[in-house]
């Protein structure tokens, strides 16, 4: 039977892209911070929402946690399904994405805004209807790469200084999650 979560749960989402091909990818960084967030808990495929999701307390919050598994430029979808079946609002929703705008380790975190062509983040505006809701965005620091596209920068792998550096960077990540939800 169906119980609405309601409107004092966090819904935070992970973008990337789905399958193993992508798992080590810049643009899986959204997976991989929510993953390190949601700690031992447990997962489990949710195909009504086209998502892999799990649900815990983050500082005695209900959060629910939400990869979307309809690829990166669909993700709305799988967002839009769950907040709207678990009568989540947008602005109790948390969406972390790559920011190829952004230095290479940089996080920051803010309330609505654009997107800055990410179609992801497009996909999430465009299907919940509405801007408002939080993002925490991680650099990846394309402006070192500028002469590679960037579907192709992307998609590609973290190099390995970049990789030793990983850990630290999604901690911070995880740090700035943990400040938003304790200001709802």
């Amino acid at each position: 039977m169906f119980s609405p979560v309601g409107r004092n749960a966090v819904l935070v989402v992970g973008l990337g892209n789905p399958g193993l091909k992508f798992e080590p990818t810049r643009h899986n960084i959204g997976f991989r911070v929510v993953e390190a967030l949601a700690g031992n808990v447990a997962w489990k495929e949710s195909p009504k929402h086209t998502a892999i999701v799990a649900h815990g307390k983050i500082l005695g919050v209900d959060t629910r946690f939400l990869e979307p598994q309809t690829f990166m430029n669909l993700s709305g979808k799988a967002v839009q399904s769950y907040a709207s079946y678990y009568k989540i609002p947008p602005e109790r929703i948390i969406v972390v994405h790559d920011d190829a705008d952004l230095p290479f380790g940089e996080v920051r975190g803010k309330l609505a805004g654009g997107t800055a062509g990410h179609n992801g983040l497009q996909s999430v505006v465009d299907m919940l209807g509405t801007p408002d809701f939080h993002r925490v965005r991680i650099g990846i620091g394309r402006d070192v790469n500028p002469e590679v596209p960037l579907d192709v920068f992307v998609l590609n792998p973290w190099t390995e200084p970049e990789r030793a550096m990983l850990q630290d960077i999604i901690g911070h990540a995880v740090h700035e999650i943990e400040e938003i939800i304790a200001k709802m």
